[in-house]
């Protein structure tokens, strides 16, 4: 059953040009030669669009990152031109040596100033050591024939010098915090147990970095504060075994007046005695441009089936509206087999009297699982979109929290997987009273589900 204020989700076409339309499908061109993956849109003020996502060289398991942006060009309308497309994380700089580098998971945000910033691992393929690097792209904004092109520096900045993002989970969460700043979360292997099976343990923690965009990257002032996150993940419950584990797949966002909402997974390596996995949020206080970041408390939220992991968390804030609050979301998966995996969201509010968690409600469907949930956060509306699995297909569901019922989002292909969703915002830039919605996601047809490309589509509801 479709929600009355979704009936506007019905598809209008396929489209592969430069223009892309409300309600089109746009498949999003790659230099890569397989699969696409871990696409992440953000939408700027101005109306304009960016997508980042990493797709496979062709080479073993190494990947490039790689951005697409779309700029408005009048209502309802949004045109790529070329150069628009480019590589961000490009392997062959041969940073490790010939053929080592792969670069993966991106993230991007949009910044107060209308600039987009992406940051992504670059890592050597065999050792894993690596380095957090990210890029600002400014988007000058004109219309008509004479089109400027966009501006962006001529290398990546590399945030981390020596990251180790291991196996733990390497992808970093970014949020904007103000004109001109951007906050990355990011997974850090902070220590290492060889044992004599040749077995390596790993335990990590997160950072949070923040960087001013209007310093030049070699400036003292462009880095200006880090912040490591203690391990709260107690030891093993097994004496004999070392620990393995830590705080991994970050999501950040920062909430007006300043009040960061960092969730996590709470990792423990499988198979060891007594083992539990959380979905975790800190919230960390950042009051005002140039404050210490200070945690401030922690919120657990233990999944259905205690001995299992939660995965990847995922926040929703929505600036100027007047209250302190977040969505999250993550992947619970509550017993053995695939039909287990089911979608949860949380309303967090911040009150005087501390934290106030609501849960919110998702149907699911017998004989089905639920993936990737992504939470979005709008004004007077909460919606939730999730993958759910049917037996030849996975289908990309939206639903309200006010209503507690499922929509379906029109997807070309039959087999979506990890949607992705930014708020534009049309008062800033139009009359017209509307609300609308950038959605990516990787789909594949149902031939090949293992062959992904990106996908991108604007909807109005």
């Amino acid at each position: 059953m479709l929600l009355p204020s979704l009936l506007a989700l019905a598809p209008l076409l396929l489209s592969q040009g430069p223009t892309l339309q409300i309600g089109a499908t746009h498949r999003l061109p790659s230099f890569g030669m397989g699969s696409k993956n871990h696409a992440s849109v953000a939408a700027n003020a101005n109306g304009d669009l960016c997508v980042v996502w990493h797709a496979e060289t062709g080479l073993g398991d190494q990947h490039l990152v790689e951005a697409i942006v779309y700029r408005r060009q009048g209502e309802g309308r949004w045109v790529t031109f070329p150069g628009d497309h480019f590589v961000l994380g490009d392997p062959s700089l041969g940073v490790y040596g010939p053929g080592r580098d792969t670069c993966i998971k991106p993230a991007v945000c949009a910044l107060g100033d209308g600039s987009f910033v992406a940051v992504w691992p670059r890592f050597d393929r065999f050792t894993l050591d690596g380095r957090l690097e990210a890029q600002r792209i400014v988007v000058p904004h004109s219309f008509g024939s004479a089109i400027p092109p966009l501006r962006r520096l001529a290398s990546p900045v590399v945030l981390d010098e020596a990251l180790r993002p291991g196996d733990g989970g390497s992808m970093p969460g970014i949020t904007a915090v103000a004109d001109t700043e951007a906050l990355v979360a990011y997974t850090h292997e902070v220590h290492r147990t060889p044992l004599a099976t040749g077995e390596v343990l790993r335990d990590y923690a997160l950072r949070l970095q923040r960087m001013d965009w209007s310093r030049a990257p070699g400036d003292p002032e462009f880095r200006k504060e880090s912040l490591q996150l203690p391990d709260l993940v107690a030891a093993d419950d097994a004496p004999d075994v070392p620990a393995e584990g830590g705080l991994v797949l970050p999501e950040v966002a920062v909430d007006e007046p300043g009040h960061v909402f960092l969730a996590f997974e709470e990792f423990r390596a499988s198979g060891r005695t007594g083992s539990a996995h959380d979905a975790a949020v800190v919230l960390v206080s950042l009051l005002q441009t140039g404050s210490t970041l200070t945690v401030e408390d922690v919120l657990r939220f233990r999944g259905s089936d205690a001995r299992r992991r939660q995965r990847r968390p995922q926040l929703s804030v929505l600036r100027g509206d007047g209250v302190e609050r977040a969505l999250l979301a993550w992947g619970d998966r509550a017993g053995p087999g695939l039909i287990h995996n089911r979608a949860r969201w949380r309303r967090i509010e911040l009150t005087p009297q501390g934290p106030v968690v609501t849960p919110l409600g998702w149907s699911p469907a017998p004989g089905s699982e639920d993936f990737h949930p992504f939470p979005v956060l709008l004004p007077a509306m909460e919606l939730l979109l999730a993958s759910r699995a049917f037996p030849l297909t996975r289908r990309l569901l939206i639903g309200d929290s006010a209503h507690g019922t499922l929509s379906e989002l029109w997807t070309h292909p039959p087999y979506v997987l990890r949607p992705s969703a930014a708020l534009l915002l049309p008062e800033t830039w139009t009359t017209r009273p509307q609300r609308l919605l950038a959605v990516s996601y990787e789909g594949s047809p149902a031939s090949a589900m293992n062959v992904r490309s990106v996908y991108l589509q604007v909807v109005r509801f």
